[in-house]
């Protein structure tokens, strides 16, 4: 019998063991945080969305939760967070003001989405206030989340995701060609277009020249036309507006013959270039424009 209680109690004492020494740890609080992103590459004004995914996977809840995601250093403008968190420089930080529930974390996957827009705001002279832009192109942005508790005091970091941002300009500049009536103060105007193919916004200088070009065949000469460049409501133009990325510009070309311009003046040709040049990166485009000046109808000549 005593032998027999003898084993009993040691028995007690071995599950004990087990349970204080090795049962506490099992049952103690595990937490993860993990973060995704929607965008590995964006332009400048692209939303981007982060999702952030924590869980206590322990048998235990987690008193005080505390997370923090710190989102990138620069090139960026933070726009929301859900739930909201708590901003400060560039750490957004969610404690159990915010979500009620981290007062003590239980088991169960929870999320938190967080939305930039790639880019800063322009402000720069040659920038649009509608715009984003970035100093140079291309930039990489970093990005990661943090978990910590009461128990968990080392703050547990997720996994980096990184997004890069580009920056490029482009446009184009419609081309034509016409004729206009050989007289003094006959007009011809070209109704020529800019399409913004950049994905941020530009602006774009416009200017006009006449130019002088050999022309070859029987009684054929460079003839001076008297140019304007003018906005489709008449008003001189020589700097468009701030076009959005795909946005179209339609303006005037506006042709007149010079004082003295006889009507027997026949197939006489005007080239008349014009130059376009991006406000942001500095590109150029040039086209001319070829006007064939005659007497009669000026036939098989492209009229705008």
């Amino acid at each position: 019998m005593k032998t027999r209680t003898r084993i009993l109690t040691t028995g007690i004492i071995m599950v004990l063991f087990y349970v204080l020494s090795f049962g506490e740890v099992f049952a103690q609080e595990v937490l993860h945080i993990s973060k995704e992103v929607d965008k590995t590459k964006a332009s400048p004004g692209d939303l981007i969305t982060y999702t952030i995914t924590y869980s206590n996977d322990g048998l235990t809840a987690a008193s005080n939760v505390v997370i923090s995601d710190v989102l990138p250093s620069d090139n960026y403008t933070y726009v929301s967070s859900s739930p909201r968190g708590k901003l400060t420089g560039n750490t957004l930080v969610w404690t159990k003001d915010s979500i009620p529930d981290l007062a003590s974390l239980g088991a169960g996957s929870n999320t938190i989405i967080v939305t930039v827009r790639a880019g800063k705001p322009g402000t720069g002279a040659n920038q649009s206030s509608s715009g984003y832009y970035i100093p140079s192109t291309p930039v990489n942005i970093s990005n990661y989340a943090t978990i910590k508790s009461d128990f968990t005091t080392t703050a547990i970091p997720s996994n980096i995701v990184d997004t890069e941002i580009s920056q490029y300009c482009s446009f184009t500049l419609s081309a034509s060609s016409g004729g206009i009536k050989s007289a003094t103060a006959s007009t011809f105007v070209y109704l020529v277009s800019i399409i913004n193919t950049s994905n941020v916004y530009d602006r774009y200088s416009i200017s006009a020249a006449d130019v002088t070009i050999a022309t070859a065949g029987s009684g054929a000469s460079h003839n001076v036309l008297d140019h304007q460049i003018l906005a489709l409501n008449g008003s001189p133009l020589t700097v468009t507006p701030y076009l959005a990325p795909g946005e179209t510009y339609f303006f005037n070309l506006v042709l007149t013959t010079t004082s003295g311009t006889t009507p027997s003046n026949n197939y006489h040709t005007n080239y008349t270039d014009i130059t376009v040049v991006s406000d942001l990166c500095k590109i150029t485009q040039k086209n001319t424009y070829t006007t064939n000046i005659c007497s009669g109808s000026c036939s098989g000549e492209s009229i705008l």
